[in-house]
């Protein structure tokens, strides 16, 4: 956990040295891009499996992998509980080393690509961005991999989105779904951006609390069996009261802070709309969600968005002093359920291979 501390004061200090987060010199943002990707990578490739959580798993399937021909990959201990497209995915790895820290390396990479790529596209501030990524999917992405792999690469889907290209997004969804088939919760997104009409828009979304009010459960239920028997826990694992409800409260946040500061600026085609959409999908599922702790992994898909949503929202308000304040709570609010809530029992144990004895 101290590591994971220390790399995001190191990042927060790199950005204030470098001064990126006042947009005014492109090599000096340009430098802290490069200078925190390493930073991240470093720190995301080289935990040591044996000290996390799921990782050990993981490991173990990519030994098996190693001994099994693509074609008997479908037969392999694990191929019941990981999907066909992780295991060809550690398959192809394993032909470059039989060292599991091949994985993590080629996952990094890819993770950090895809989101680094998503934020240099559509951040108005990188540095702002960059630190509320480090606080909301960095952590769990270090041993929640096949869901992080797929979340990363659907944020290279928004392009198909905005753009109505609805092969392409197809095509996104389709390996996200090879890799982690939740990936299939993110069909919807398409579908409520691209109605054109604004009245029409917010009545698909008001509609759409009708349908999760009176009929939540069995949505999951149907949406599960799609999955298969494996992914049952959405539905029936233990239950806790107080599951989602911090997730509905920050995004109810984010949400009426996007109305109140962007205003009718919402509606706008591209990253406006696309934002209010997700956030929209967001705060919808972890309404109905609450005490379900895996359905909001389950909609981590949307919620995941403030790295993209607080920047954007920034960038329409004019008051200096009320936009770092804006920016500066929910960055403190995401660094105090990141290091100092339930889920940071996760990383008491994880030490690093560059660290290890």
């Amino acid at each position: 956990m101290e590591v994971l501390i220390f790399n995001f004061i190191f990042i927060l200090i790199l950005g204030l040295i470098l001064k990126a987060n006042t947009q005014d010199s492109r090599g000096r943002i340009n430098a802290f891009v490069v200078l925190s990707f390493v930073s991240l990578f470093t720190v995301h490739a080289f935990v040591d499996p044996m000290s996390s959580v799921d990782l050990p798993n993981y490991e173990d399937a990519y030994v098996e992998c190693m001994s099994l021909p693509f074609y008997k990959l479908k037969d392999a201990s694990w191929a019941s509980s990981m999907e066909i497209g992780f295991l060809w995915y550690m398959k192809l790895l394993s032909l470059i080393s039989d060292d599991f820290i091949i994985v993590l390396i080629a996952s990094s990479l890819i993770m950090l690509g895809c989101y680094y790529r998503t934020i240099l596209r559509y951040s108005p501030y990188t540095y702002i961005s960059i630190l509320f990524l480090l606080v909301t999917v960095f952590d769990q992405s270090l041993f929640v991999l096949r869901q992080h792999l797929a979340m990363a690469l659907l944020t290279l889907s928004w392009d198909s989105i905005i753009n109505k290209k609805l092969l392409r997004f197809c095509a996104f969804v389709f390996v996200a779904f090879l890799l982690h088939r939740t990936a299939l919760v993110f069909i919807p997104l398409f579908f409520l951006y691209n109605i054109e009409n604004k009245k029409k828009y917010v009545a698909a979304l008001l509609i759409s609390c009708l349908v999760f009010a009176v009929s939540y459960f069995f949505l999951l239920q149907y949406f599960t069996s799609l999955m298969s028997r494996d992914y049952s826990g959405y539905l029936y694992n233990a239950r806790y009261e107080g599951a989602n409800y911090v997730d509905f409260i920050l995004m109810s946040g984010l949400l009426a802070s996007m109305l109140f500061f962007m205003k009718s600026a919402i509606f706008e085609r591209g990253i406006n709309r696309l934002l209010l959409s997700i956030i929209s999908i967001a705060v919808i599922a972890t309404f109905f969600g609450v005490g379900n702790s895996s359905t909001g992994r389950l909609f981590y898909y949307y919620t995941s968005i403030p790295f993209i949503l607080v920047p954007n929202i920034m960038r329409y308000i004019n008051n200096q002093i009320v936009r770092v304040g804006f920016a500066v709570c929910y960055i403190g609010l995401y660094v105090y359920i990141s290091y100092f809530g339930s889920s940071a029992t996760f990383f008491e144990n994880m030490s690093f291979l560059f660290l290890s004895k």
